[in-house]
C-alpha cells in the first residue's frame, strides 16, 4: 500500500519575508523610489526556442487572459496605484507571422512599453515550470532595459520553488507566494512607507481580573466590518447590563462577546480595529493594569474620532503626535 502525504514546506510569514527582502535591498544601496506606476507582465507561455508560427496560426497554443494579474491590478488600482498589464503571450500568439526572432521581438515589445509607461515597479508572473525559461528571459530583459526598476515575481512556479528561483534569477528583487494580492499591497505600502493606521495594544494585568472586576471585553469579528467605528456612549457603560442590547445596536449577530479572565502578569494583545472596552468594576478590589500602545510614527490625531484618553496629549492647534508623550522606537 502506498501512503500519500502532503509535502511539508516551512512556513515563512510573508510580512517578515517582505521586510527582510526590503532591508536587504536598502542595505545594498539600491535606489528605492516611491511606487506609483506598476506594470504587470504575463510572459510567453512556452519556451521561445520552441515557438512555432504554424501552431500559433492554427490556435494550438493556449492563450487565456492572465486572471491572477487582473485581480492584483484591480486591488492595486483600488488603493490608488496606476497599473497596466502587458500580456506578452497574447501579443506573440495573436501576430505570429511577425515573429521571425521571438526573443528579439519580446525584447522590442518590452523596450517600447517600458519607455512609454516608465513604471516604478514591474511584476512578472510565472505559473508553470515549462514557462521558467521565458519567465527568466523576461526578468533579465526588464533588468537590462531598466536597471533601477524594482522587479517582483509571483505565481505558482515561484510558490513551488521560491528559493531556487531567487538563486537562479538574482535580478528579482522581491518574491511573493500563494495568493498574494494583499501581500502585494503590503509590499507597496512598506516601500512607500505608508500605513493603514491603527494601534496595536499590549494590555498587561497587574491584578487578577475577571468580568466582574472591570475586565476587558472584545467583540470577536467586529474588525471585519467596513462601517466606520463609533465610540459607545456613556449610557452604554452605565447600563445595568451593557451588553443586553448590543446585538440590536450593532445589527450583527455574527459577533461574539469575549471576556477573558486574566491573572496578574498575563498580557493580552489586540488591534485597535476590534471593538473593545471595559465594564464597571463591581468588586471592592482595585483593577490595576498597564497598557502599551504601538502605532505608526506618522500617525495623526483624528478630528472625527476624538479619543478621550489620547487627546489629552494632543498639541494645541495641531494633529501631530508629540514624541514627548509618544516616543518613537528606532
Amino acid at each position: 500500500m502506498i501512503k500519500l502525504a502532503p509535502i511539508q514546506k516551512p512556513y515563512y510569514p510573508r510580512a517578515e519575508v517582505i521586510s527582510e527582502q526590503l532591508l536587504e535591498r536598502i542595505s545594498q544601496n539600491k535606489n528605492i523610489t516611491r511606487i506609483s506606476k506598476i506594470l504587470l507582465i504575463n510572459p510567453l507561455q512556452i519556451p521561445s526556442k520552441y515557438f512555432d508560427e504554424s501552431m500559433a496560426k492554427n490556435s494550438r497554443y493556449f492563450c487565456y487572459p492572465p486572471y491572477g494579474l487582473g485581480i492584483v491590478a484591480k486591488i492595486a488600482k483600488s488603493q490608488g496605484f496606476d497599473v497596466e498589464i502587458l500580456d506578452l503571450n497574447f501579443k506573440l500568439i495573436s501576430s505570429p507571422e511577425k515573429q521571425a526572432d521571438v526573443k528579439k521581438c519580446i525584447r522590442s515589445i518590452l523596450e517600447s512599453e517600458l519607455n512609454r509607461y516608465q513604471p516604478n515597479l514591474v511584476g512578472i508572473t510565472c505559473m508553470f515550470t515549462i514557462t521558467h525559461e521565458s519567465f527568466k528571459d523576461t526578468v533579465q530583459d526588464v533588468r537590462a532595459l531598466m536597471p533601477k526598476v524594482l522587479i517582483v515575481a509571483g505565481g505558482v512556479h515561484i510558490t513551488n520553488d521560491e528559493m531556487r528561483i531567487k538563486k537562479d534569477i538574482p535580478e528579482i528583487d522581491f518574491t511573493l507566494t500563494n495568493e498574494s494580492e494583499f501581500a502585494f499591497i503590503d509590499l507597496l505600502n512598506m516601500i512607500n512607507r505608508e500605513s493603514k493606521g491603527g494601534i496595536l495594544t499590549a494590555w498587561c494585568a497587574i491584578s487578577n481580573i475577571n468580568k466582574n472586576s472591570g475586565g476587558l471585553c472584545y467583540l470577536l469579528g467586529s474588525h471585519t466590518t467596513e462601517e466606520p467605528a463609533k465610540r459607545l456612549t456613556v449610557p452604554f457603560v452605565t447600563h445595568d447590563d451593557p451588553f443586553v442590547s448590543l446585538e440590536d445596536r450593532l445589527d450583527s449577530v455574527s459577533w461574539r462577546l469575549f471576556q477573558p479572565n486574566l491573572n496578574a502578569g498575563d498580557v493580552i494583545f489586540h488591534h485597535g480595529n476590534i471593538w473593545h472596552g471595559s465594564t464597571n468594576n463591581l468588586t471592592s478590589n482595585n483593577r490595576c493594569s498597564i497598557s502599551v500602545h504601538l502605532m505608526d510614527s506618522e500617525a495623526r490625531f483624528s478630528d472625527v474620532d476624538v479619543n478621550p484618553v489620547f487627546n489629552k496629549y494632543r498639541k494645541f492647534d495641531s494633529d501631530e503626535t508629540d514624541p514627548s508623550f509618544f516616543p518613537i522606537c528606532a
